[in-house]
């Protein structure tokens, strides 16, 4: 999903976090293959949002755009500030072993 052209974009900063957007909100099972869209953005000068808020008119008074209160998404409401750069296909895979020292 890449928003309404008219209204900006959102996107997120960390691979990790957007997967929840790219799979219905649910952890990936083992199988399960995601795309997840990368982008170049120029956010510009950001304005941080001190709670989440839900439907706000972007900021136009001296902000280019917004950064939610834990620093992982902006919406980017101007033309140009965001450049499609590639797609990622990422695929679960079922964890092997505990990642402690026992498994090795």
């Amino acid at each position: 999903w890449f928003g309404d052209c008219r209204r900006g974009v959102y996107v997120g900063r960390c691979g990790d976090y957007v997967l929840k957007y790219s799979n219905g909100m649910s952890p990936l099972s083992a199988g399960d293959e995601v795309r997840v869209v990368v982008f170049k953005v120029l956010p510009g000068k950001v304005y941080k949002c001190k709670a989440v808020e839900m439907g706000c008119a972007p900021k136009t008074d001296d902000h280019d755009s917004h950064m939610s209160p834990h620093d992982l998404e902006w919406y980017l409401p101007l033309e140009g500030q965001s450049c499609p750069s590639f797609v990622l296909t990422i695929k679960a895979v079922p964890l092997v072993g505990t990642g402690t020292a026992d498994d090795q």
